[in-house]
């Protein structure tokens, strides 16, 4: 890892970052030429994560709170925001950055004040960096630091696990944990700590080692080794994500919700599921180790995941005696096409087949069918994934048998509150 120097500290001067590419490039930036941190400014600001103002980046000057918390926003593209309680949090430039900081539990206030204008230490850069990319505690590396003790015990684990990772370093074999920390340092660690950054749409190929982040839905990683982890962020909520013949060797993290997942022909070492509503469709050349989420309403290949327990995947994924058999797509909006699961004989797993735009654009194609997540809009689930309206649907959704082929109509009875149809109801 790249030695991070030491630089000379400045006067605070807070600078304010945008979500977007308008307001400096680096190109105009005159003050980082021939600066330690040049490439790695070219590269965040070319992302649209970091920016500058009037012409200068000031990579010497210390960066406060709300900057870091508006570049981790640029990064993950958080989505919800929470309550405005602080008292020194007013309405600014990096309010709002600030609130979803604090929502996604990156930043988190003390006595009612979050103190947003306040320079940030390398100490509090340590804490919400890991948070920010949740790297965990460290695997038992004693630190190098020989001012180890001055490290504040709620700091201590994080910086450990920056040190133990190479994402930070010190001088001279001190770490400096209240020691204010630049915006070029900021940067490199950035950089340090993301290998590959998906922002943009497209599908990707390659062999990576260290951690991936993708904030855009309209991403496909394809053919590809990645020995670290990879973090769907929220910025693919209510979007689409495919995986295709991808080994993934850490954890899969999907931070994202209401997202559609297909994950086809690949190897993921761990999934973790942390955001909510999630749909996860495989075929059965994938193979998942194990599968954790803690929050309502994630699926895979529509049966329903336990909150709390890490299950296997193989209880998930593998062949199945399945049908599918299409009725006329012109004869309503939707379509079932029931897969018949031989460890379940007496249910039907529910795929739909109709209109893009009805389905809210959850689309894969399986086997040359359109497949969709759920007859219902989303809307239509409650809080712990309760179907709460039923659609008077006779003349509109069908049940295929899965040895005859026979179509049978139904309605709101059948339809049920689980998911599943059973057999006898028919």
């Amino acid at each position: 890892m790249k030695n991070v120097k030491r630089l000379s500290y400045s006067i605070l001067l807070s600078l304010i970052l945008t979500l977007t590419l308008s307001s400096v490039s680096f190109a105009s930036y005159d003050d980082v030429g021939e600066h330690w941190a040049n490439e790695q400014i070219t590269r965040w600001s070319d992302n649209g994560v970091v920016q500058g103002s009037n012409n200068k980046f000031r990579p010497t000057y210390n960066i406060s709170r709300a900057e870091v918390a508006t570049i981790l926003d640029n990064v993950m593209k958080y989505q919800k925001k929470s309550s405005n309680n602080f008292v020194d949090l007013k309405d600014t430039w990096y309010t709002d950055a600030m609130l979803k900081s604090a929502e996604a539990d990156i930043f988190k206030g003390y006595e009612s004040n979050i103190r947003p204008e306040d320079n940030i230490t390398r100490e509090e850069t340590a804490i919400v960096f890991a948070r920010a990319f949740d790297l965990g505690s460290p695997q038992g590396q004693s630190s190098k630091f020989t001012d180890e003790k001055k490290i504040s015990s709620w700091a201590k684990d994080s910086v450990n696990a920056m040190e133990e990772r190479g994402y930070m370093e010190g001088y001279d074999d001190k770490f400096r944990p209240q020691d204010n920390i630049t915006r070029a340092e900021v940067v490199k660690l950035l950089d340090n700590v993301i290998e590959r950054f998906y922002n943009k749409p497209g599908t990707y190929s390659e062999n990576i080692d260290g951690i991936v982040v993708i904030n855009n839905s309209q991403v496909e990683l394809k053919d590809s080794n990645i020995d670290g982890d990879v973090i769907v962020s929220e910025g693919v909520s209510k979007g689409n994500f495919k995986l295709n013949n991808v080994y993934i060797y850490s954890s899969l993290k999907v931070n994202s919700f209401r997202t559609v997942m297909s994950i086809d022909s690949s190897y993921i070492e761990e999934l973790r599921i942390i955001g909510q509503y999630v749909s996860i469709y495989t075929n059965s050349k994938t193979n998942i180790d194990t599968i954790y989420t803690d929050k309502i309403g994630a699926t895979i290949n529509e049966e329903r995941l336990k909150i709390g327990e890490t299950v296997l995947g193989s209880d998930y994924i593998g062949d199945d005696d399945a049908i599918e058999t299409v009725v006329s797509k012109e004869s309503a909006h939707n379509i079932l096409v029931a897969k018949f699961d031989s460890q379940r004989p007496n249910d039907w797993y529910e795929y739909m087949l109709g209109s893009e735009s009805y389905a809210h654009n959850s689309q894969y194609v399986i086997d040359n069918y359109h497949i969709f997540s759920r007859l219902l809009p989303f809307e239509y689930v409650d809080d712990h994934g309760n179907i709460i309206h039923d659609y008077n649907a006779a003349d509109h959704n069908y049940c295929v048998h899965k040895k005859t082929g026979e179509v049978k109509a139904y309605g709101p009875k059948a339809y049920g509150h689980n998911g599943f149809l059973d057999l006898n109801e028919l």
